[in-house]
């Protein structure tokens, strides 16, 4: 049995956990260990206890408390293979109040319900997550954030709740926010630190930086950092590798990989065509 995270944020952790069916602890691996919504690679039957049995597969997500015994029964050859989101209590309140007023006044917050369906996007975004934080030196703010919006999606929609309001206050929060990432984009930014900086949560930094500008923290400071380092990088001059690092990309590939997907060619073919009247500006 393999069971281990990936990547551990301070509002979210990524984890991986494969079990074979002939393992010994297929049936039982134990409790749960954290408030975790998981994502099934393959098909399983799981049964909370206390609760009917159920078929965890790829259209479903499966939540899970910290201390909830459950079982599992073979449906797949493959055995039990998903991946794991664990959040922090404080944020998964947060949430759940939001959804329910009456959550908000329980000593203990949790997950109310033992699965949900998933919708192809959130399906999708969680798969890009997980990729992105083994094969890459992994972004927190991209990780956390879009872990988060995958969630409270998740959440919503097994309610099928109307779309929150924009939040009082949004527009001046996110300006708040731009600023401090025009001042610090070339860091290492987590949503905990601007959340601190900013004295919010990090649930509702998320809702109300989206709310008022329609797009997330990060794909925003992409573009600051993708603009800002068109000067230098138009210049001639500077090694793209030092562009790279000083703009809060981790290394060249990463920069050239983000500047393609923005623009639709390298900083390289960018550079060697900066006199061209036709170099298009992200």
């Amino acid at each position: 049995m393999r069971n281990e995270p990936c990547f551990v944020g301070t509002s979210v952790t990524v984890g991986i956990f494969r079990c074979r069916p002939d393992d010994p602890a297929f049936e039982d691996s134990g409790p749960a260990e954290h408030h975790c919504f998981v994502f099934p690679r393959t098909s399983v039957w799981i049964q909370h206890a206390g609760q009917a049995a159920f078929v965890a597969d790829p259209h479903v997500v499966t939540f899970y408390n910290p201390g909830q015994e459950y079982r599992r029964r073979v449906l797949d050859g493959r055995g039990d293979a998903c991946e794991w989101f664990a959040v922090h209590p404080d944020v998964l309140r947060e949430m759940t109040s939001a959804i329910d007023r009456a959550a908000a006044d329980r000593e203990a917050c949790g997950f109310d319900h033992s699965h949900c369906l998933s919708d192809a996007w959130s399906y999708v975004e969680q798969r890009r997550v997980f990729r992105h934080v083994t094969n890459e030196a992994p972004d927190p703010l991209l990780v956390e954030e879009t872990a988060l919006r995958i969630l409270w999606r998740l959440l919503s929609g097994a309610r099928n709740l109307p779309p929150l309001p924009v939040a009082r206050g949004a527009v001046a929060l996110s300006e708040a926010v731009k600023g401090l990432l025009a001042r610090s984009f070339a860091d290492r930014l987590t949503l905990g630190q601007l959340a601190r900086a900013l004295d919010t949560s990090v649930f509702h930094l998320c809702r109300a930086f989206r709310a008022a500008t329609g797009t997330t923290i990060h794909a925003y400071l992409s573009q600051v950092r993708l603009r800002a380092s068109l000067e230098p990088l138009l210049d001639g001059t500077t090694p793209l590798t030092e562009i790279a690092l000083a703009h809060g990309y981790s290394s060249h590939s990463h920069y050239s990989s983000a500047f393609r997907a923005a623009v639709g060619m390298t900083p390289s073919d960018a550079r060697q065509a900066r006199h061209a009247p036709s170099i298009m500006v992200p």
